[in-house]
């Protein structure tokens, strides 16, 4: 335990640290925390991302190492793209998280010669429904993802890192 708030309806007010912890915002955005707590730890450092409020207290901005919660349950996106990517028929993959106040994931897959057939024989809803049983053999059900896109490669950003906007904007029209 590292910090409490009171929530007040839907407002997110900060989260302000307990007595004798102390937090500080790494150059990376992530948190550095300080606790009589920790043990022989001197300065613990998560994958969650902050920012801090200017009052002494701080926001999470998520998780920099691609960890995100879904239903209760922490979710690796890297995780699930490796499983995804290891289908037959699954040349590249790529999982975004979409919603809003029920978050759910979304797989975007760039299909091989196999799975181009699959996809012209069966069509995208059935074929998104074998990826997803095919998954729920190495991943609990909420990292299945619920809806699909194939496209012809994943889209990038200027470096050519796959962009999670340009993902998520895949899903904007049926």
């Amino acid at each position: 335990v590292v910090a409490s708030r009171l929530r007040n309806g839907d407002e997110q007010p900060p989260w302000r640290p307990l007595p004798g912890v102390s937090v500080k915002r790494l150059d990376d955005s992530r948190i550095q925390v300080r606790s009589p707590y920790l043990g022989d730890i001197e300065n613990g450092e998560t994958g969650d991302l902050i920012e801090l409020d200017g009052n002494g207290g701080f926001r999470l901005l998520g998780r920099a190492d691609r960890i995100v919660k879904i239903e209760g349950i922490r979710i690796s996106l890297t995780d699930c793209e490796t499983q995804l990517a290891k289908l037959e028929g699954v040349a590249q993959s790529a999982v975004v998280v979409l919603g809003g106040a029920t978050s759910y994931l979304a797989g975007v897959v760039v299909l091989d010669s196999v799975g181009e057939q699959q996809l012209a024989s069966s069509g995208a809803f059935r074929l998104g429904r074998r990826l997803r049983r095919d998954l729920a053999a190495t991943l609990p059900s909420t990292a299945l993802p619920r809806r699909w896109r194939f496209v012809p490669r994943l889209p990038t950003g200027p470096l050519g890192k796959v962009s999670t906007t340009e993902l998520a904007a895949l899903f904007d029209t049926p």
